[in-house]
């Protein structure tokens, strides 16, 4: 019995994953990238970007038709997951959460 659609190559991936981090750097200097496996399927490519950004949907309108295309046309299932840094986020919750005056004094005793 043969599979359908028949499992990407390993040449499809690495293609898609640089076409894929080619067209994120257009938009997005900065960003860092790492490649993981889903967790929810082994099979699934996930392509994490790291990068300053202010809206998900900004950087998914940027790359889903691309990646859309790669999917279906290529049969490589990749996804592009935008992450903010660590110190962004961190930058952002304190903003919009600030901590109460008494837990910023240094005289906690």
């Amino acid at each position: 019995m043969t599979h359908w659609p028949p499992d990407p190559t390993q040449e499809q991936i690495d293609a898609a994953v640089a076409e894929l981090k080619r067209l994120v750097l257009q938009y997005y200097p900065d960003a860092r990238f790492r490649v993981e496996c889903g967790i929810d399927d082994p099979k699934a490519i996930h392509l994490v970007a790291i990068m300053d950004f202010e809206d998900t949907f900004d950087v998914l309108d940027r790359v889903s038709d691309r990646v859309m295309e790669i999917q279906i046309d290529d049969g490589v299932p990749i996804f592009v997951i935008p992450l903010r840094p660590n110190d962004r986020t961190l930058a952002m919750m304190s903003e919009a959460h600030p901590l109460p005056e008494a837990l910023l004094a240094d005289d906690l005793a």
